[in-house]
């Protein structure tokens, strides 16, 4: 489950979002699309700034800014330029749980060390890969 928030009021309380499905309920003034009917390109480059929220159990939050808009571009499919840091594993607990694996995985002496590797092992998450986001990006939208 994802949901892209396009705006949001002073609170941060959702305004306009675009997900899947149909929401549970709306709030009074909210207003949801799905995002199957409304695309991203429609939404940029009105807004230049927009909160990407992925996993509504561990409620991965991202914000998404649009640097520029290329006219012509040998591709019409997104491509991602840029990232910062690892992709936490899958599962791992929201922020708070990311936090406690990498304090458990920087500490060999921890009793959960060895239960813990294991764990992520099992798992096999896979470091980012540039050039595999991209590639995944550019067959998605066919």
């Amino acid at each position: 489950m994802h949901e892209f928030l396009i705006e949001t009021d002073p609170e941060g309380r959702p305004r306009y979002s675009l997900g899947e499905g149909e929401p549970e309920y709306l709030v009074p003034g909210e207003r949801f699309d799905s995002d199957r009917v409304v695309t991203l390109s429609e939404i940029f480059p009105e807004k230049e700034t927009i909160t990407y929220i992925y996993d509504f159990g561990d409620y991965w939050k991202h914000t998404i800014h649009l640097e520029r808009i290329i006219e012509e571009f040998e591709s019409m499919s997104p491509v991602c330029l840029d990232w910062e840091g690892e992709s936490p594993p899958e599962d791992v607990g929201g922020v708070l749980g990311y936090e406690e694996f990498l304090g458990i995985m920087d500490n060999p002496d921890d009793e959960e060390y060895e239960l813990t590797k294991r764990w992520a092992e099992g798992i096999r998450h896979i470091p980012f890969d540039l050039e595999k986001v991209n590639r995944s990006l550019k067959y998605a939208l066919r």
